[in-house]
Parts: structure tokens; C-alpha cells; sequence
């Protein structure tokens, strides 16, 4: 058996990697270096798929994950801490087209756009998925554009964004017209009416292998790979069009035009993982003047062996340069640092894990998902790691999927004070929902990120019911009215659908408004007392099982500030209410006094 030394360089630490391989496998030992302040990795349990693909976060905690290239979706709910490793999986409603590399987000009402594909059926069709359909298990309703007038050839491996409105940006990739109508436009989805619009041109430049990143004015930034990847531009929210933008002092384009996530760093500027190896820094301007841009450090250089996998066999090359992010995910974690998954330039499959400090600028290596120990390699199920993606989890961890398995990244640390939501206000909807008010229910960035397709966003709000022992039950959060990121000090609102094992107490609860893992303080939430004047027969305790029959026990019993719950149903009592109360209608109307 030969063995190979390598090194891999950080401004920190210098990382040596004995390498002994053989045909089918690759041994690594590693030589014992100072402790560094990074997270570790858990593998997800009871996964019972084949070749996880695309994942999504949903608004009420779920993920939900293709089986790759194929129309399956499951679902991976958290168990009753909140946690994902041992959470509980079930099959969602079947898509209509294949799909690989395309674009997808989450949408305000809930909902979840798709559109393209580079490979599979779904190249030029769109679908909407509704979560809430069908008992849970959703449904796919088809919202392609329509051929005439042209909107539309094909979307490929598409950018897309949720704007400042609630409409979704799209870049379609193909067909591949230079100079013409299609490769100089973005398309608008408006889930109001499911119609599709134009986006105004403007200075956009042809968009495939394009990352978008979010700013605090709710403009688009986003870096012109084939134009060198030195030139950027930016589409400004409130004129609807895009505009050109600064210049940067260094190429963050790789090999065929790849580059690696994008992110809005908590100190207000933007930072590009290249394809190039090399990194820059965006300071925006907040207005339409443009931007500066500067250059970040060079991500470690590396000198050894590259490791290619098909059919599980390993093949091994040398590599010497820099570490690169090409269709390479990464995802901001709740302590402002960024988990990068790095490799050998157009190697897709020997992959690193670095954390990067956006407060230091400093590349910290971290294990790999099979290996603790620091700078270790990693190589992926599948046989290329573009097909590999992270989501953030609302339990402040990171959920990779490396194409055959799934791992979850725990960060240490705390998370940052400055992306802590704030509950305002709780009040209740006529129709048993809740409304929440209060600030940062956004988040400090879009979360986790690719460069090109496979958007991750999560920058809305998810709200969390704990109970007095500690068992965790998600609402369903809709029409938040912000889509935006670090929104500071602004009154955002959401929507939140209230889970039957709550509704249903008796209890008091904490709850918690969360942002891509960082949760607000915890305020207290009371069940309703139920009333139901159809109720004959039992205990009367004011719990869903055990209603009231009347409206007036019902207000002797409920607390200052308090809600009375109505079943569907009549009374002809008439009353005084001498304290301030809610009194909701759920499940059906409910009439008092006739």
C-alpha cells in the first residue's frame, strides 16, 4: 500500500492528510492539530429512501425531499423535541414532471413554486405544490406559462426569487437565443392568479450558472458569470428593472461559467463563495447608486490527491491549487458563520468542509460527515457533488444531503443576538388562526445557498409550540408580509394556523417565532376555553373534549385577555361580558342570542 502526504492550507491551520488508497476505497489518518471551534455531524436515522435529491424547508417545519430526477416527494417532519435526526418520514403527492437542477421557492401563502429542470421532463413546465391538500400528503397543480405570447421555451437550471411583493423572479436558462428575446429576460409568476409576466430586461445579462443574493432594500444582486464574472448587476424591487452595478477586483467564475452560494453576511455586506477559488465582498449602497466591491480571501490552497467515484469505484488523481465552489452548496448557520462544502476545482467529487467566520474572514476546516477530524475528505454518495444540497432546520442545525444519505451539522456557538426575532403582539383570527406581529421575522439572510439552481430560501418565519414538558409542535405559518432580510426594527406580520394537539389543550404553552434556527424569547400562549351548545353528556372542563355548554361558563371560566373557542352551533342566552375576551368561531358559524 503507497501512501501520499498532502497539505491543506488555512490562515489558521495547516492540516495534514496521510492517504491510503486502494482500489475501492480511501483511508484517512490525521495528524492531531489545536482543538478548533467548529460543529460536528450526526447522521439522519431511519431514512428509508434511495438517492435523496432537492430539499425544501415548508413553513410549518417540515422538509420535504425529491428521490432524485424522479416526480417522488417525502416528508421529514421533527420529532417531539424538534430535532431531525430521528424525526418521522411519510410520502407527499407525486409531481407531474421529472425534474434535476431546477428552480424552486416557497411562496407567501405557503405554497411551493417549482419550474425547469436541466434534466428530466419538467425543462419548460411549472407546478405548484399545495402542502395542505389531500389530509397532508399535498397535490401538484401544473402552472406553465403559456407558449403564446412567447413567454416561455424552457427554464433549465433556473435563479429564482421571491420579490418584495410575493412574486417569484425566475431566470430561464434556455432555449439558448444570444442576443435574443429569451437571453436577455426574467419571467415574473404572480401566485395571486398564477399568470406569468416579463420582468423589465433592463442591463440583465444571460443568467445561467447564476447565484441571487437578497439585500436589506429588497434588491437582487446578482454577478455576471459569462461575462467574465467580474461585472455585476442588480434588479431594484421598486423600480421592477434591472440596473448595472460595480465592478469586481477579481473573477469569482470557475471552470464552464460555475460558481459557489452567495450570501448577506449580518454586517450588511454580501459575500460570493467563486468558482474561481477566489471570494469577493459586496457593501451596498441602499439606493440605485452602485455598490463597492472588494476582494475576500482566497479560499485554502490544496496540494493532493482528488478522488472520482463511479459505480463505488474510487479512481485518484493529483490536484494542486486552490479549493473552489462550483454548484457547491453552503448555508449560513444561526451563529453567522457560514458551512462551506469546497473541492477540486471541476472535480465534483472530492469535497471539504470549511466553516467561514464572516466576522474574521478566516476558512476554519471542520470534519466531513463521515469523519471528525478537521480537513478530512469527503467523498459523496452520489457521483458528483453538485448533486448535493444543504437546507437550515428551525432547530439551528443544517441538514445535508450528499446525494445517497442524509447528515445533520450542528454549529456551536450561540446564535446571534442581532438575527433574534421579537414577538410584539399575539392575537387571534376569526377563524382559529392566530396573527402575529413583531420584528426580524425574516431572518439575516435567504439561509442556505448553491450557486445557479437549487434555491434553498428560507428567510420566513416559523412559529413553535412548546409545552410544559418540552414536547414541540409546529404551526403553519402563511402570509407573512415581509420577503425580506435583516428588516431591523420594521413591524413585520404572519399568519399562523394553530396544530389540533394545541388547539385542543388543555395547557399553556411557550411560543416562538423562528428565522433560519434563531428563535425569539418565548411568550406565553393559553389554549382556548371551548364551548360547544351542543354538549349533553360528561364533564364539563372547558377543553375541546370536554366543552362548556355555555356561553356564560364559558366567560366565568376564560382568563383577562383570554379566548372562548365556539363549536358550530346556537344559544339564546344573552349575557354581560365584564372583562376583555376573543371569542372565535372554529369549525363553522356559531350564534348567540337568537
Amino acid at each position: 500500500m503507497n501512501t501520499m502526504e498532502t497539505q491543506i492550507v488555512t490562515s489558521r491551520y495547516r492540516v495534514l492528510i496521510v492517504w491510503a488508497t486502494i482500489l475501492t476505497a480511501a483511508t484517512l489518518v490525521m495528524v492531531p492539530l489545536p482543538a478548533a471551534a467548529v460543529g460536528s455531524w450526526t447522521k439522519v436515522g431511519n431514512f428509508p429512501y434511495s438517492n435523496p435529491g432537492h430539499m425544501l424547508l415548508l413553513s410549518d417545519g417540515t422538509v420535504m425531499i425529491q428521490q432524485d430526477v424522479t416526480t417522488n416527494w417525502y416528508s421529514l417532519k421533527p420529532d417531539n423535541q424538534g430535532h431531525y435526526v430521528k424525526g418521522n418520514w411519510s410520502t407527499l403527492a407525486s409531481m407531474a414532471n421529472t425534474r434535476q437542477y431546477y428552480a424552486s421557492q416557497v411562496l407567501q401563502n405557503g405554497k411551493v413554486l417549482v419550474a425547469g429542470g436541466e434534466y428530466g421532463s419538467g425543462g419548460h413546465r411549472a407546478e405548484r405544490f399545495d402542502p395542505q391538500a389531500n389530509g397532508g400528503v399535498g397535490s401538484w397543480t401544473d402552472v406553465t406559462p403559456p407558449a403564446s405570447p412567447p413567454l416561455l421555451g424552457a427554464f433549465s437550471d433556473a435563479s429564482s426569487i421571491v420579490l418584495a411583493d410575493g412574486t417569484v423572479m425566475i431566470g430561464p436558462v434556455a432555449p439558448y437565443d444570444f442576443g435574443g428575446s429569451n437571453y436577455y429576460n426574467t419571467l415574473i409568476y404572480h401566485p395571486a392568479d398564477s399568470s406569468w409576466t416579463h420582468a423589465i430586461s433592463g442591463s440583465i445579462k444571460y443568467q445561467d450558472e447564476a447565484t441571487w443574493v437578497k439585500l436589506p432594500d429588497d434588491s437582487i444582486l446578482s454577478v455576471d458569470i459569462y461575462d467574465g464574472g467580474t461585472s455585476s448587476e442588480r434588479y431594484v424591487s421598486s423600480l421592477g428593472v434591472w440596473i448595472p452595478d460595480g465592478n469586481l477586483l477579481v473573477s469569482v467564475a470557475g471552470g464552464a461559467g460555475e460558481v459557489g452560494g452567495a450570501f448577506l453576511m449580518p454586517d450588511g455586506r454580501a459575500f460570493w463563495l467563486g468558482g474561481s477559488g477566489h471570494t469577493a465582498f459586496y457593501t451596498p449602497t441602499g439606493n440605485t447608486n452602485a455598490g463597492s466591491w472588494s476582494q475576500g480571501p482566497d479560499m485554502p490552497y490544496y496540494n493532493g490527491p482528488q478522488v472520482n467515484s463511479i459505480s463505488n469505484t474510487f479512481t485518484v488523481t493529483s490536484y494542486t491549487g486552490l479549493l473552489t465552489a462550483q454548484d457547491a452548496p453552503a448555508a449560513m448557520m444561526n451563529n453567522g458563520k457560514i458551512l462551506c462544502n469546497l473541492g477540486c476545482n471541476t472535480c465534483h467529487t472530492t469535497t471539504f468542509f470549511f466553516e467561514f467566520d464572516t466576522a474574521t474572514g478566516v476558512f476554519t476546516p471542520t470534519g466531513c460527515p463521515t469523519n471528525a477530524t478537521p480537513g478530512s475528505l469527503f467523498v459523496p454518495s452520489s457521483t458528483k457533488s453538485d448533486a448535493t444540497s444543504m437546507v437550515d432546520l428551525p432547530d439551528g442545525s443544517v441538514l445535508y444531503n450528499d446525494g445517497g444519505r442524509l447528515y445533520i451539522y450542528q454549529p456551536d456557538g450561540s446564535p446571534l443576538a442581532s438575527g433574534k426575532p421579537s414577538i410584539q403582539t399575539i392575537a387571534w383570527n376569526r377563524d382559529g388562526s392566530l396573527h402575529l406581529t413583531g420584528t426580524l421575522f425574516n431572518g439575516i439572510s435567504q439561509g442556505a445557498s448553491y450557486g445557479d439552481d437549487a434555491q434553498m430560501d428560507s428567510n420566513y418565519p416559523l412559529v413553535r409550540f412548546i409545552d410544559n414538558s418540552g414536547n414541540v409542535t409546529y404551526g403553519g405559518a402563511y402570509n407573512w408580509s415581509s420577503t425580506g432580510v435583516q428588516t431591523g426594527g420594521k413591524v413585520v406580520t404572519t399568519e399562523c394556523t394553530v396544530p389540533a394537539n394545541i388547539m385542543n389543550g388543555p395547557g399553556k404553552y411557550s411560543l416562538q417565532v423562528v428565522a433560519n434556527g434563531i428563535a425569539s424569547a418565548s411568550a406565553t400562549f393559553y389554549d382556548p376555553v371551548w364551548v360547544d351548545f351542543n354538549y349533553t353528556v360528561g364533564a364539563e372542563n372547558g377543553t375541546y373534549a370536554q366543552p362548556y355548554d355555555t356561553l356564560a361558563k364559558g366567560t366565568n371560566a376564560v382568563i383577562a385577555g383570554g379566548t372562548i373557542a365556539l363549536k358550530p352551533g346556537s344559544s339564546s342566552e344573552t349575557l354581560t361580558i365584564s372583562k376583555p375576551m376573543t371569542i372565535i368561531a372554529v369549525g363553522g358559524p356559531a350564534t348567540i342570542g337568537r
